[in-house]
């Protein structure tokens, strides 16, 4: 099992470093659209769509069966979640943003705290208070500060985004008193936990220190990209190399065959069954992409442009997702932590 956490931490933080590095050592590079997009391309077929591509197969895990009508009705009503949110869109595009980045966050902080009860801290010492900070830090930090180190591109982006699906027109700024609010509430945040992660490791071996630093240290990571890097290029690289290969981590570790494999140390086996599994939900991802991209054919000259069409349909998708995912979280008791045991 520690194997495979290090090869997808290995994965994020290379990831990570990168797009850092670039942003500072070759900033006009980094500002062309087409390189802040690549992420997004590269990373939706290999993990992004992917990563929720199981969540039929693990309501049925969760629901003990598998029965005809339950497929079809779990299928019907992550449909219509879908279909309901693209109205919203639709409809209040300023209302469907600002679910969406709710959603969003809570969705990034609950895949970091099963993250750190499987691997991290809170496998060693369990703490209600520090996986509360610690959930609300993970999914402010991709979300919160990305808006609050570029408003302006922010706002433009979102404006961008509701004018291909609504024929709404999304007036909207960040008040300069939320963004001077926003970053001290970032900042409280991260050194709360990243006090609390070095108490609960004091007197510990070295394992719980080493998990402690390593949590600390994935914040200040993140929070150092999330400020530095252009916004399409930190999120995109945050959602397929962070959340997405951890996310799939946890499938492969819950889902059966991979399960076993992983277990045998067979990970290149189960990542090839993971695609086979995923590939035909994928690809219906992809299907229902390319129809929204005709319907708004006019609207869509650029690959940038196509990018934000597909943040829109992501965002249909997340709600229900995220309710799988938390659905999943509360049959494998990721809140009910005792030390040194795991979901």
């Amino acid at each position: 099992m520690a194997r495979i956490q290090r090869i997808a931490c290995s994965v994020l933080w290379l990831a990570m470093l990168a797009a850092l590095l670039a942003s500072v050592a070759w900033p006009d590079v980094v500002q062309r659209r087409w390189v802040q997009w690549l992420p997004w391309w590269v990373g939706l077929l290999a993990f992004g769509l992917p990563h929720g591509a199981l969540d039929h197969r693990i309501a049925q895990e969760l629901r003990g069966g598998s029965d005809e009508a339950g497929r079809i009705w779990f299928y019907a009503a992550y449909a219509l979640l879908a279909l309901v949110v693209m109205a919203v869109w639709w409809l209040v595009p300023v209302g469907a943003l600002l679910g969406f980045l709710s959603v969003a966050a809570i969705h990034f902080g609950q895949g970091d705290i099963y993250w750190s009860r499987r691997f991290g801290l809170l496998g060693w010492r369990p703490s209600r208070a520090y996986a509360v900070v610690l959930w609300l830090v993970r999914g402010l930090l991709p979300i919160g500060v990305p808006i609050l180190a570029h408003p302006d591109e922010f706002v433009a982006l979102a404006e961008t985004m509701a004018a291909y699906v609504s024929p709404q027109t999304m007036a909207w700024a960040v008040p300069i008193e939320m963004v001077v609010a926003g970053w001290w509430v970032v900042g409280g945040l991260v050194g709360v936990q990243t006090v609390g992660a070095l108490a609960l490791s004091a007197g510990g071996d070295r394992n719980v220190r080493r998990a402690a630093a390593g949590e600390a240290a994935e914040t200040w990571l993140l929070l150092a990209v999330m400020s530095a890097v252009p916004p399409i290029l930190a999120v995109g690289i945050y959602f397929n190399a962070w959340h997405s290969v951890r996310h799939v981590v946890r499938l492969m570790l819950a889902a059966a065959p991979m399960r076993g494999l992983v277990r045998m140390g067979r990970f290149g086996d189960a990542l090839a069954w993971f695609v086979r599994l995923s590939g035909p939900t994928t690809l219906a991802a992809l299907v229902s992409l390319g129809l929204l991209a005709l319907l708004v054919r006019q609207r869509v000259v650029s690959a940038a442009d196509l990018g934000l069409v597909v943040v829109v349909v992501i965002s249909a998708l997340t709600l229900p997702h995220a309710l799988v995912v938390a659905w999943m979280d509360q049959r494998q008791g990721v809140w009910r932590m005792r030390a040194g045991s795991g979901p």
